[in-house]
């Protein structure tokens, strides 16, 4: 697989079966969730400068009226990449700010601990990561 055929993959829906949600999608959304909940809570997150309303939600909206979120161009692979840079370049500062013994995990939607809730990020980035490998391994016939 080329490196134009991983940024048609990327960006579209190709591979064999028309997926719902488009690989750039799932990527974003595994990313942004990542940074806010490494974030010593709520207040503390500030989004990537290249953010984009709504965009960060798979399914319908958390909040009323629940409608699905308006998502047009998508991302390309290389602001996919820069977010991915972004994070990985402040992931020590923030998991160093955390206070892993923290009762509340700071984060409003989440009624857990700190720790149980950084437990919970690992495994909803390895499930979107399950979803990414798959959907690669579709398209490109390694088996």
């Amino acid at each position: 697989m080329t490196n134009d055929d991983f940024s048609v993959i990327f960006r579209y829906n190709v591979g064999s079966g028309d997926y719902k949600n488009r690989l750039w999608h799932i990527a974003y959304h595994a990313l942004f969730f990542t940074h806010v909940y490494a974030q010593v809570d709520d207040k503390a997150f500030k989004p990537w400068e290249h953010h984009r309303a709504e965009y960060q939600y798979m399914g319908f909206l958390p909040y009323p009226p629940n409608d699905m979120p308006k998502i047009g161009e998508p991302y390309t692979k290389d602001e996919i990449l820069a977010y991915i840079k972004f994070c990985e370049e402040r992931v020590s500062g923030w998991v160093d700010a955390l206070d892993l013994s923290a009762p509340e995990c700071g984060i409003r939607m989440y009624k857990m601990s700190k720790l149980e809730h950084q437990f919970n990020n690992l495994r909803h980035v390895q499930h979107h990561v399950g979803q990414l490998a798959g959907r690669l391994r579709d398209v490109s016939g390694f088996r």
